[in-house]
C-alpha cells in the first residue's frame, strides 16, 4: 500500500473499508429482522383477540420500530463511511493520490469496533480491491470504475431477482389464502379474520418499504449500469484519456451509489465464481477488439 503518512503496522484502509461494509450489512439485516418481527406482531394482534396482547401492542410496536430505526441508522452510517473510504482508496489506487494523514486519521477514528476486528483478522497485505494491471493514471482509474460498476450492477440484479421471487411467492400465498378463506370457510367471522390478516401483512410490507425493495435494487442496477456504459464509451473512444473526464465519471458513479440498498455478502459468495468467469470473458473480449 502506498505511504499515507501513518505507521506501517496499522491495518490498511482497504481492510477497514471491507469490514465497515460488512458491519453495515449486518445492521441492515438486523433492521430487516426487527421489521419482520413487527410484521409478525401486527398479524398476531389482528388474529389473537386477547386483552393482554391488546394492552402490550403499543409498547411492543414502539420498541420494535425504534430497534429497526436504530439498526437502519447504523447500516446507513456504516455504508456512508465505507463509501467515503472507497473513494479515497479508489483515487489512491487509480491516480496515485495518497490519502492525506488528516483524512486517514479521520476515517480510522470512525470505523466501528466490528469493522476493526474484522480487518484485524484479515491477511496482510489484503487482496487487491481492483483487478486492473494498468499503470497509475486515468486509464487505471477508468478500468477500476468499469470493474466496480459492472460488479455492482450484476450483484444488484441478482439480489433484486431474489427479492422479486420472494415477494411474488408471498403474493401468491396471500392470494391463495384469500381464495381458500372465501370459498371453503363458511363462518363470517373467520372470513373477516383472514381478510384482516392479509390486509395487515400488505400494510406492513408497504410501511417498512419491503414491498418496493425489488424496485430499488432494479433501479440501482440500472443507474450503475448506465455509468458503466459511459465508462466503456470513454475507454473505447480512441482518444487520449483526460483525468478530469474520468473524475466526472467517478462522480457520477458516487451519486449512483448514494442510498443504494445493501447486497448481503452471501449473494456475492453464491455468484462469485460465475461473475468472475463472466468478468474474465468480458476483459478478454474487450482486449481482442481492435
Amino acid at each position: 500500500m502506498p505511504n499515507t503518512g501513518v505507521a506501517a503496522a496499522e491495518v490498511p484502509l482497504i481492510s477497514l473499508m471491507r469490514g465497515e461494509f460488512k458491519d453495515g450489512k449486518w445492521w441492515w439485516l438486523y433492521s430487516m429482522a426487527f421489521r419482520t418481527l413487527g410484521a409478525a406482531f401486527a398479524v398476531l394482534v389482528a388474529v389473537v383477540r386477547v386483552d393482554v396482547v391488546a394492552v402490550l401492542a403499543l409498547p411492543i410496536a414502539v420498541i420494535l420500530a425504534a430497534a429497526a430505526y436504530y439498526c437502519q441508522y447504523r447500516a446507513d452510517r456504516a455504508q456512508a463511511l465505507g463509501e467515503e473510504t472507497r473513494r479515497a482508496v479508489a483515487l489512491e489506487d487509480g491516480l496515485g493520490w495518497h490519502v492525506s494523514p488528516q483524512l486517514d486519521i479521520d476515517l480510522r477514528r470512525r470505523f466501528s469496533a466490528r469493522a476493526r476486528g474484522s480487518a484485524a483478522r484479515t491477511k496482510s497485505p489484503p487482496d487487491p480491491y481492483y483487478a486492473s494491471t494498468a499503470p497509475v493514471g486515468p486509464a487505471r482509474l477508468l478500468a477500476n470504475l468499469q470493474e466496480s460498476a459492472w460488479w455492482q450492477a450484476a450483484l444488484s440484479e441478482r439480489m433484486g431477482a431474489y427479492v422479486g421471487w420472494a415477494l411474488l411467492t408471498l403474493g401468491l400465498v396471500l392470494l391463495v389464502t384469500i381464495i381458500v378463506a372465501f370459498t371453503t370457510v363458511g363462518d363470517q367471522t373467520a372470513r373477516q379474520l383472514f381478510g384482516t390478516l392479509v390486509a395487515n401483512v400488505v400494510l406492513v410490507l408497504m410501511a417498512t418499504r419491503t414491498a418496493d425493495l425489488w424496485w430499488r435494487f432494479h433501479t440501482h442496477a440500472g443507474k450503475v449500469r448506465a455509468v458503466g456504459a459511459k465508462a466503456d464509451m470513454v475507454a473505447s473512444g480512441g482518444r487520449p484519456l483526460e483525468t478530469t473526464d474520468v473524475l466526472h465519471l467517478v462522480h457520477d458513479y458516487d451519486i449512483a451509489l448514494s442510498g443504494a440498498p445493501q447486497v448481503p455478502d452471501k449473494v456475492y459468495w453464491w455468484h462469485r465464481d460465475e461473475l468472475n468467469a463472466l468478468w474474465d470473458r468480458r476483459l478478454s473480449t474487450r482486449s481482442a477488439t481492435p
